[in-house]
């Protein structure tokens, strides 16, 4: 209601703040609903374009997707799988897109000009001068909604048009700890191990976090670091399914060898990890076929597996951005989950 109000009052581009978990895409997905026109929904990662066309399926809101044929035969059967039914149509007004593709293949004018609707998912990435701002620039005539977790950036770039970004107001959402006590997140429960890693020899970069190379290094160096994740892991979530994020490849295969050994399967998925190798990986374990996923640098954004128990962190982070985006993944509820260990 807030965000309407904000657009009625001559607002063209509204950044809205949801914690992580608190139901960004069920939010999108009804704004579309309640359009009155074409709308165009915009994600940078596959993951978070299958999640969003999700939300619009559970919403009955008929949809095409812009992503290479076996992405998309995935997404539709995850549909049926979740909804009984598919609401994906090649032809529909409403599409769900990658910022990439926008960017390379632009639109027919016309469209453009057709569109009353876009939404920017994960919108603390919106400033000028990038993809983004290309793709919200294609659509003259449209309203823009743009939704995060926190309107904040590790380099300290402003989000508003004043500044270096696009929105001209901000709505703020319910906090983290409002929804767990509202119940519509589960609570944590933080659990810390002295890693052994000296970070006073890595220096923070630009953006905010931690130089990735130093940490890299750094974090090699350490004799616990490895051992401990996996001690924890059956000490505190033993059974349990979550995602272990990793500072390197390097790093992902001691663990996954130190898991091995402890009878546990986890599997290693990164942003070079095929599209369909990375679908089989998610579908295995959503299924527990795979009790940890080891991430690097991807699955921190936009991936919504309720039933994860726990989050390891893995990989040291100067960027509260970072840190809420990937330890958040393990807030949401579920059957028979009180809490989560991150």
């Amino acid at each position: 209601a807030r965000v309407c109000d904000a657009w009625g009052g001559g607002a063209r581009n509204v950044m809205m703040t949801l914690a992580t978990g608190g139901g960004k895409g069920v939010l999108i997905a009804h704004a579309v609903t309640q359009c009155d026109g074409p709308a165009r929904v915009i994600a940078h990662r596959g993951e978070i374009v299958g999640q969003l066309s999700l939300a619009l399926n559970r919403e009955g809101v008929p949809h095409a997707i812009d992503a290479p044929a076996p992405v998309i035969a995935d997404i539709c059967s995850r549909h049926h799988e979740e909804h009984g039914r598919s609401w994906y149509r090649p032809r529909a007004l409403t599409r769900v897109c990658s910022v990439q593709t926008l960017a390379a293949r632009g639109e027919e004018a016309a469209d453009a000009e057709r569109v009353k609707l876009v939404v920017v998912d994960e919108a603390h990435h919106v400033v000028k001068g990038t993809v983004w701002d290309k793709a919200i620039h294609l659509y003259a005539n449209a309203r823009c909604l743009l939704p995060t977790a926190h309107a904040i950036r590790g380099d300290h770039k402003g989000l508003g048009r004043h500044a270096h970004g696009l929105a001209d107001t901000l709505v703020v959402g319910p906090c983290f700890r409002e929804l767990i006590e509202d119940g519509y997140l589960c609570d944590y429960r933080p659990i810390v191990a002295d890693g052994g890693v000296d970070f006073a020899s890595v220096p923070v970069g630009t953006a905010g976090d931690y130089n990735h190379k130093k940490l890299a290094a750094a974090t090699m160096a350490s004799k616990h670091i490895v051992g401990d994740a996996v001690q924890h892991y059956r000490k505190f979530a033993d059974g349990k399914m979550g995602i272990n994020f990793c500072v390197s490849v390097e790093a992902a295969g001691e663990l996954q060898r130190a898991y091995s050994k402890a009878n546990v399967r986890a599997e290693i998925i990164t942003g070079e990890t095929p599209t369909h190798v990375r679908t089989k990986l998610m579908r295995q374990f959503r299924a527990r076929d795979i009790l940890v996923l080891l991430s690097i640098d991807v699955l921190g954004e936009g991936v919504d597996v309720p039933a994860v128990e726990f989050i390891t962190m893995s990989r040291g982070t100067a960027s509260f951005q970072v840190f809420g985006q990937q330890t958040g993944r393990g807030s949401r509820v579920s059957v028979g989950k009180e809490w989560s260990a991150v």
